[in-house]
């Protein structure tokens, strides 16, 4: 009877996973963040007419995927550019990664509570 007591190391695992992975993806994010901001203030200052072209949400809110606007249309044809944005996109498939893996081991738990009987 006291083996059934407690919480499932299962689960116990599996929530271990997930706050590492969400750790993993605010130093990521922060990381992102920074590198973006000092891009965006580069930009800002040398090519205000090509940020200033687009759309208000991408300038203001969206900024990251302004960013990735700018190097799909390839509006600014500056070195510099392309080398601070080349060391965006790996933090940004980070990000995405430690996401997925959080969403996983959730989606476990509920599987593992709802048919394997773990318990919590």
């Amino acid at each position: 009877m006291a083996a059934e007591l407690g919480t499932s190391p299962e689960i116990k695992l599996l929530l271990t996973v997930t706050a590492l992975a969400v750790f993993w993806m605010f130093l990521w994010k922060t990381r992102t963040e920074r590198r973006a901001t000092r891009l965006i203030k580069w930009i800002w200052e040398n090519h205000p007419e090509t940020w200033a072209a687009l759309p208000w949400l991408y300038r203001n809110v969206l900024r990251e995927r302004g960013l990735d606007e700018l190097a799909r249309r390839e509006a600014i044809p500056d070195a510099h550019f392309h080398r601070e944005y080349a060391e965006i996109r790996p933090s940004q498939r980070h990000i995405t990664i430690a996401a997925l893996i959080a969403g996983a081991a959730i989606l476990l738990i509920f599987i593992g509570t709802a048919v394997l009987g773990w318990r919590w």
